[in-house]
C-alpha cells in the first residue's frame, strides 16, 4: 500500500494470503467485471512521464472489499445484485442502484402490497408504539 491506495500487487498478495491463487491478468479482469457491476470503487490512473502506460492506485480498503465480494459469491452462490445489497448494508462503497435505491423499491413495493402509497395518511408516533405493537 502507497500513498493511501492499494496496487493490484497489494491485493493480489491479499487474495494469496486468504488462500486464492490467482493470476495478475486474470485478477485485473476480475476487479474490472466487479466494477463495471458497481460493486468497488473506481480506480485512480496515474500516467507518469518517461513510463509507457499507466499506473493503477485503488481506494484502501479495495483487497478487503473485493474478497468479500468472492466470500459472498462463493458461499451463498448468489448474483452480483444480491452481492451489491449486502456489500451495501455492510458499508462497503457500492453504486446507488445496490443500495438506498433498491431499499426505495422495496418501500414502494411494501406500501402498494399493504395498499397504502402516497395517499395514505400516517400519524406521528414514537419508538415506544413500536414496542407497544410488537412487544
Amino acid at each position: 500500500m502507497t500513498d493511501g491506495w492499494e496496487t493490484i500487487e497489494d491485493i493480489q498478495q491479499a487474495f494469496e494470503a486468504a488462500g486464492i491463487t490467482i493470476k495478475r491478468s486474470a485478477l485485473e479482469r476480475r476487479l474490472e467485471r466487479r466494477r463495471e457491476a458497481g460493486l468497488l470503487p473506481l480506480p485512480d490512473w496515474d500516467h507518469p512521464k518517461g513510463i509507457r502506460g499507466s499506473q493503477t492506485h485503488h481506494p484502501v480498503g479495495t483487497a478487503a472489499q473485493a474478497l468479500e465480494i468472492e466470500r459472498l459469491l462463493v458461499e451463498e452462490k448468489r448474483r452480483f445484485t444480491y452481492v451489491g445489497w449486502r456489500l451495501w448494508w455492510q458499508g462497503y462503497e457500492v453504486d446507488e442502484c445496490h443500495g438506498f435505491r433498491r431499499l426505495k423499491l422495496i418501500a414502494r413495493f411494501g406500501d402498494r402490497l399493504l395498499g397504502g402509497g402516497s395517499q395514505t395518511k400516517c400519524r406521528t408516533r414514537g419508538p415506544e408504539s413500536a414496542l407497544n405493537y410488537f412487544g
